[in-house]
């Protein structure tokens, strides 16, 4: 750990602000996933889209509907990517995101009281928002909450540059935007621009969470550590030696998780686990799909990769844990 260099570069990030009055309403819409130049930000960290002074959607609940028109791919895997992505955020946050099934209404660049996701051609995607994106996120509001919205999906553009494969990753980035969420200035974050990779997206970093959580909190604890479909555990902050870290373990294979060098940082946790000289991790609480988990990881030593730093679950400790 003490080889590990602390770097932080100033990001460079652009978006395209749509207002829009409607009755006393406002509307934002947010460029994603595209290859122009991107206008210098000099805000730190985390932000809100400007003018929503912190509206979040009513109950702390977005329903959505999927319009299955024009879709690349079929509607059971469209779906499944999107519920993915969706729990990624639920699981950090007090976000709830609830499925309402399939819909035949179009697409709108007006608020209609009804937030779908779904697809468009690449004509009418681009008469509609004057550029040629993967994606493009609507979100808009009153003077209370946030109301309505859409994600519009541009067919042709996914038909020649992603696959199935990239819908999680993009959809997590996207539905980052449908709360509140504007780009990041923490090169880490799934919501920074230069986009990092679909893959990597997937996975939500610290600035992530702390974003979620400033506008939706946790109603339980927030000290859990969030386990991503693929088993990999986001240690938001780790104590050694005095000084707070956070990292990804990822899966490897048969109860072994390696550190991912590339996500070791410091940390501003306060529900910090302590690593005595046995480099234990003591995990009180981990979520995984609803469901909370406590265990000890003791740190480990795989002959064919001395560089890496391996963690193994001792499954005596295994077992159902409590919200702290």
């Amino acid at each position: 750990m003490n080889r590990w260099k602390k770097v932080r570069i100033r990001l460079i990030f652009g978006f395209l602000i749509a207002l829009m009055l409607l009755n006393i309403s406002e509307a934002m819409a947010e460029r994603d996933y595209d290859d122009y130049a991107f206008e210098s930000d000099n805000h730190l960290r985390y932000n809100y889209f400007p003018n929503l002074k912190n509206r979040v959607w009513k109950d702390n609940t977005l329903k959505w509907w999927y319009n299955p028109s024009d879709q690349v791919f079929d509607t059971e895997r469209t779906v499944q990517a999107i519920q993915y992505a969706a729990a990624t955020w639920e699981r950090v946050s007090g976000i709830k995101f609830v499925y309402m099934g399939i819909t035949d209404q179009a697409l709108s660049d007006k608020g209609d009281d009804k937030f779908i996701i779904g697809w468009i051609d690449g004509i009418t995607f681009m008469n509609r928002f004057k550029t040629f994106l993967a994606a493009y996120t609507h979100i808009w509001w009153n003077a209370s909450n946030i109301y309505d919205g859409e994600i519009s999906l541009n067919a042709d553009l996914w038909k020649i540059r992603y696959d199935d494969s990239d819908l999680q990753g993009i959809m997590t980035h996207e539905l980052g935007h449908a709360m509140g969420l504007a780009h990041s200035d923490d090169s880490e974050s799934i919501m920074y621009v230069p986009y990092h990779s679909t893959q990597y997206q997937k996975t939500l970093r610290e600035d992530d969470i702390n974003a979620a959580r400033a506008l939706y909190p946790m109603t339980g604890s927030d000290s859990c550590f969030p386990v991503d479909d693929s088993l990999n555990i986001m240690v938001t902050c780790a104590e050694y030696k005095g000084i707070k870290y956070r990292f990804i373990l990822n899966y490897t294979s048969d109860l072994y998780w390696k550190m991912d060098s590339d996500t070791l940082a410091d940390s501003e946790g306060k529900n910090c686990i302590l690593l005595d000289d046995d480099l234990a991790l003591n995990i009180p609480c981990a979520e995984y799909q609803g469901n909370n988990y406590s265990f000890i990881m003791n740190y480990s030593v795989i002959s064919d990769d001395l560089s890496g730093i391996y963690w193994k679950i001792d499954l005596n400790t295994f077992k159902k844990a409590d919200s702290l």
